[in-house]
């Protein structure tokens, strides 16, 4: 390795805490304080260790939390934390940053699940069907499954008469065959929440 790869190499052990021998050096096997600041290294997968586990969790119970203070409880300087947020930013572990709303706070306190078959004779391709899910502006959330039913919506309205207006576009626009439609009573605190 050059004397500048060396002292990058150096710099972002003392920077990220990198505890890796230098075995990593030499066989480039994929170590958190490289990714990202050794371009050519960015095309590796990112190893995700403890400290970056850490940081998801933190970043889960309060999204706004700025790098200063997340630094502060990770216990790495603002510049790695930085650095470690850009990355998993980057390589796609943090997709976006959103705010969580309460669908009976915005006046839809009716959560539904609907289990959706779409017709044999269907034409349409799934991408295209994906587009008109995506148009419904009910639909909070939407999985394509394995089993008797390809799709499972999970649905906000106002009151009964929009979900049956829903559950009829569904039918129609789709081509749904079958639905199943299940009322949501509650859900569990902590949830909906992301693996770590």
């Amino acid at each position: 390795a050059s004397d500048v790869y060396k002292r990058q190499v150096r710099r972002l052990r003392r920077e990220t805490q990198c505890s890796c021998d230098r075995a990593c050096l030499k066989r480039r096997r994929t170590c958190n304080g490289y990714i990202g600041a050794l371009g050519a290294w960015a095309a590796y997968p990112l190893a995700m260790d403890s400290l970056d586990r850490k940081i998801l969790a933190i970043l889960q119970e309060d999204g706004r939390i700025t790098v200063t203070e997340l630094a502060k409880q990770v216990q790495l300087s603002v510049s790695a934390t930085g650095e470690r947020l850009r990355q998993l930013q980057t390589s796609g572990v943090i997709r976006r940053f959103a705010a969580i709303v309460d669908p009976a706070e915005v006046g839809r306190p009716i959560e539904t699940l609907v289990d959706v078959r779409v017709g044999s004779n269907e034409t349409k391709p799934w991408p295209e069907l994906d587009q008109i899910i995506a148009s419904f502006p009910a639909v909070i959330d939407a999985v394509h499954l394995t089993g008797r039913f390809d799709t499972q919506l999970r649905v906000a309205t106002k009151d009964v008469a929009e979900l049956d207006e829903l559950l009829t576009r569904i039918k129609d626009e789709l081509g749904a065959e079958e639905t199943n439609t299940r009322l949501v009573l509650r859900t569990v605190d902590s949830f909906p929440r992301s693996p770590l």
